[in-house]
């Protein structure tokens, strides 16, 4: 068979989009491997297996890669089934909670003081927003004015970073002891680009500062949003190291966790693993108790539940010498959950049931055949996108072992059809599956056909017989508008018709069984009925 253009198009399409989403799935269990050595290979048969049962109920999806489980095993000592590989939580988790339309706009740190008015956050001395300058409260000022506070704040210390597209502590410059001359400031305000903010350097909390003064030490806490609720999944403290003056983990900072009363636990962990007994500092982690920790996690909750946008979310805080808790920034998609993981054990704790249960509950990815794009869920397959230019289609009952139960909202719309052949294990035509086939003269439905949807088969209008299956009940608003000498054969099982069923149908006539509901629809509307 000689497919066309449009069928090719789509179909290696379609296998792009699979095969780019396989190969992060790659990337992400590559960089776990790297970070992995022989001596690490420690699960037991009965790990492995207790591992596989729990994971198989999505394995229609996701095959879950076991070297996560060993990894994490042998960096920490603590073996657990429920480990979170990298990509679990980045293609699935996130994007299931994640509406990523309002990404850019609502975590640029130009607009985080709208967004959290209520909330303490660094003092802003100006944002450049698109190549212009404004104060905090989006007052407009001249490039001069720029120049005049970032001279009057060098002594004082700032810091400048991207508003966007910033992560790891990339292009963040920090001044301070330093008197700028006019040149020097005007210098800066260019080369940084046209999106970014400055700051007054925050003077830290003494609890915190005595770890590491050179950096801020900020308070990484992952939130999830479920049912309405924000749960927090996890808490670290990030320190700086050395002379940085950033606590990155992509900058050579390490991590501890905090115990629900604020205190670090004994043993912290650097970006690759590593196990960290103290701080390079000599400071040991489990002698800091984080003030006002509660308040932190309050405050947590407060601004999660503000951006329910983003159903999971990594949340920078800071805590100032007064103690209070004070928003550095927060990350969206891939913030990375390797840190809380080393030091806080499987990330969604005991939530992981529930959290696994909804993100697969609903999921499907897309595959394809010449024919036709399908849809594959834990349980069943819907056909999503028909050719437009074949004239004759059979739809497969199976595809990745589970049956073809649905034709999908607008399938083959539009499409060359003359004829259409459904397998057994269809039970629902959606909303305009075969709307407006105008060549459609023969369709075969389905035994286990359960609803006829709206529009199904609106504009088929060279069809001229329908046999509908012992099983149906249902026929939906419009199903077989504007056909002119249309016979349907109704069973008795079809026990509701929509009024406008047969909307603009000359030369109509129903046939089924006496005293069936059927006849009472075509007596109500005038139909013609032959009786079986």
């Amino acid at each position: 068979m000689k497919y066309s253009e449009r069928d090719l198009i789509r179909y290696y399409t379609t296998k792009d989009r699979i095969n780019k989403r396989k190969d992060r799935i790659k990337m992400q269990q590559s960089y776990c491997r790297a970070n992995m050595k022989e001596s690490d290979a420690i699960l037991t048969p009965a790990q492995r297996k207790e591992i596989r049962k729990y994971w198989e109920k999505i394995s229609f999806a996701y095959d879950y890669c076991e070297d996560w489980c060993e990894m994490y095993t042998a960096k920490t000592g603590r073996y657990s089934p429920y480990y979170i590989p990298n990509e679990l939580h980045y293609y699935f988790v996130e994007n299931g909670s994640i509406n990523f339309e309002y990404l850019r706009a609502f975590t640029d740190k130009n607009y985080l003081s709208s967004l959290f008015w209520d909330i303490k956050q660094p003092v802003t001395v100006l944002k450049r927003i698109r190549g212009l300058y404004y104060l905090n409260d989006f007052t407009p000022i001249a490039e001069q004015q720029a120049v005049a506070l970032l001279m009057e704040n060098s002594m004082a210390g700032f810091v400048m970073k991207p508003s966007i597209n910033s992560w790891g502590g990339r292009s963040i410059q920090f001044i301070h002891n330093t008197t700028l001359t006019e040149r020097q400031a005007k210098e800066m305000l260019q080369q940084q680009g046209n999106n970014y903010i400055v700051q007054k350097l925050l003077k830290q909390n003494a609890a915190l500062n005595a770890i590491h003064s050179e950096s801020v030490n900020t308070m990484r806490i992952i939130t999830i949003l479920l049912d309405g609720e924000v749960n927090v999944l996890s808490a670290c403290l990030r320190m700086g190291v050395g002379k940085s003056e950033v606590d990155n983990f992509s900058q050579g900072g390490v991590g501890c966790g905090i115990d629900s009363d604020g205190r670090l636990k004994q043993v912290g962990f650097d970006r690759w693993g590593n196990r960290v007994d103290c701080h390079p500092s000599g400071f040991h982690f489990e002698d800091c108790v984080i003030p006002n920790f509660d308040r932190v996690l309050a405050t947590v909750k407060k601004v999660a539940i503000r951006v329910p946008q983003f159903g999971v979310a990594s949340w920078d805080f800071a805590l100032d010498d007064e103690g209070d808790p004070v928003l550095i920034e927060y990350n969206v998609s891939q913030g990375g959950i390797d840190i809380h993981q080393y030091n806080n054990g499987p990330l969604y704790g005991d939530k992981t049931d529930r959290i696994i249960e909804r993100t697969f509950k609903n999921y499907c990815f897309e595959d394809t055949t010449l024919p036709y794009n399908y849809n594959v869920f834990s349980d069943h397959i819907t056909v999503k996108t028909g050719s437009k230019d074949m004239t004759r289609i059979t739809v497969e009952p199976r595809h990745h072992g589970r049956p073809v139960t649905r034709i999908g909202e607008k399938a083959f719309e539009g499409a060359a059809l003359t004829e259409i052949v459904l397998p057994s294990s269809v039970q629902y035509i959606d909303y305009c599956a075969f709307y407006n086939c105008v060549n459609l003269k023969s369709v075969t439905l389905p035994s286990g056909l359960v609803t006829i949807g709206r529009s199904a088969f609106n504009g088929c209008r060279r069809l001229t017989r329908v046999t509908i299956p012992t099983g149906t009940e249902t026929i939906g608003t419009r199903a077989f508008m504007g056909i002119n000498g249309l016979t349907v054969a109704v069973p008795a099982t079809v026990s509701a018709i929509a009024d406008n069923a047969f909307e603009d149908c000359t030369g109509l006539t129903l046939c089924g069984q006496a005293g069936s509901y059927a006849e009472e629809y075509a007596a109500a509307h005038h139909i013609p009925f032959i009786k079986k």
